[in-house]
């Protein structure tokens, strides 16, 4: 459905957990995390336009990694998060180009940015 990144009924899964940041008492970013007794998959991170450049998205992934030091950690980076994850001590271990329709009917890719 339009403007979920998840269907709600994952909230009850367990390992399922989704983090929100506030700034000066207002939501301002969020993330998800999903772990599965031994590493932890880090999705959507990201951080509302107008508290961009401070700290939000550094702060959560600081919540994050602190709550499981031991474990492998994996994300996917888009190039804005990338200097982020780059600080923080993550690797690359290779490259992905992901695609999605440009409702156009045209599949070229044209309509990509």
């Amino acid at each position: 459905m339009r403007g979920r990144i998840q269907p709600a009924r994952v909230l009850d899964l367990p390992g399922w957990w989704v983090w929100l940041a506030y700034r000066g008492g207002i939501p301002a970013g969020a993330a998800y995390t999903y772990h599965d007794g031994s590493s932890l998959g880090v999705y959507q991170v990201g951080t509302l336009p107008e508290h961009r450049g401070n700290g939000v998205a550094r702060a959560l992934m600081a919540a994050i990694l602190k709550a499981y030091p031991a474990d492998v950690v994996t994300l996917t980076a888009t190039d804005q998060g990338r200097p982020l994850y780059d600080e923080l001590g993550f690797e690359v271990t290779t490259r992905a180009i992901w695609w999605w329709p440009s409702h156009t009917g045209d599949d070229s890719g044209e309509g990509l940015r």
